[in-house]
């Protein structure tokens, strides 16, 4: 059965750009093979604020922000119960394209690169009815490093997310 999911998250942060919590709406389309498994194609955005490039803080009047655009392939695996709850876990692998923008009174310019992202995640449903489900969870995405601005490859970033969901099957 078809499935299409929104989730907002409520806290996400990049442990290698240090930054402040983040905003990152996704969006999931999948199929429904059984009752216990699920494959899913996810995408959606995620900003943070970088105040680091390579351990170096930013000047004082300037500022920066990372934003992801992940495309990813997904397996779920499920538990459900007869009272309606469902608890989940899951994993993916695709892409992520990413901008990165610096902006200060003498300098305003942005890089792009695409890389290998991976993703693992849980959480715990609840179906309202047979067509609305709502969730949270926890996710995980992590990728290889960037080669912003043509200059040497980052280190890994990694995205820490909790979020709550609302899934639409169909």
């Amino acid at each position: 059965m078809p499935a299409a999911r929104c989730n907002k998250t409520s806290k996400s942060t990049a442990p290698t750009s240090p930054s402040i919590p983040a905003s990152a709406p996704t969006l999931a389309f999948g199929y429904n093979f059984c009752k216990a498994f699920a494959a899913e194609f996810e995408t959606g955005s995620i900003w943070n604020s970088v105040d680091k490039l390579d351990g170096i803080p930013l000047a004082s009047r300037a500022s920066g922000d990372l934003y992801q655009y992940p495309f990813l392939a997904k397996a779920i695996f499920k538990l459900p119960f007869d009272n309606g709850l469902t608890p989940y876990i899951g994993g993916g692998v695709g892409g992520i394209g990413s901008t990165l923008h610096l902006k200060d009174p003498f300098l305003d310019s942005s890089s792009t690169d695409f890389t290998f992202a991976y993703q693992a995640e849980a959480g715990l449903k609840y179906a309202i009815n047979e067509h609305i489900d709502v969730g949270v969870g926890y996710k995980f995405l992590g990728t290889t490093g960037y080669s912003f601005f043509h200059g040497p490859r980052t280190d890994d970033t990694f995205n820490h997310a909790i979020f709550a969901s609302f899934v639409w099957n169909f």
